[in-house]
């Protein structure tokens, strides 16, 4: 075979997955990341009015603050559990708790809202 048949059977290999399945484009993965990162980051400035609603308005900052401090710490704190579950047990059974978690949170700020 020359260069060029290697190349072309290499990248062919390449866009077929282990069960045989092919790949879907790099763009459509990227739009996905981006349409999941839109959706996660919408609902910061809804929470930051809903704080600043129920606030005084010489406490605002105060409460920014605090609201922030809770916000990224609990990021910390769930992307170090996530890794340990995810060494343990794998992706799926992480992100299936993960789900759940979040089903049950939306319940209860739900709940919490009304």
């Amino acid at each position: 075979m020359n260069m060029t048949n290697d190349l072309t059977h290499s990248s062919s290999e390449s866009m077929i997955v282990e069960d045989g399945l092919p790949q879907p484009p790099a763009f459509t993965a990227i739009l996905a990341y981006s349409a999941y990162m839109a959706f996660q980051w919408m609902s910061e400035p809804g929470l930051n009015t809903l704080v600043m609603n129920h606030v005084a308005e010489e406490e605002r900052s105060g409460a920014s603050s605090i609201t922030y401090l809770v916000a990224f710490s609990a990021q910390a704190v769930a992307a170090l559990a996530a890794g340990q579950l995810i060494e343990r047990f794998g992706y799926a059974p992480m992100l299936f708790g993960a789900a759940l978690l979040a089903l049950g949170a939306s319940a209860l700020f739900r709940r919490v809202v009304k």
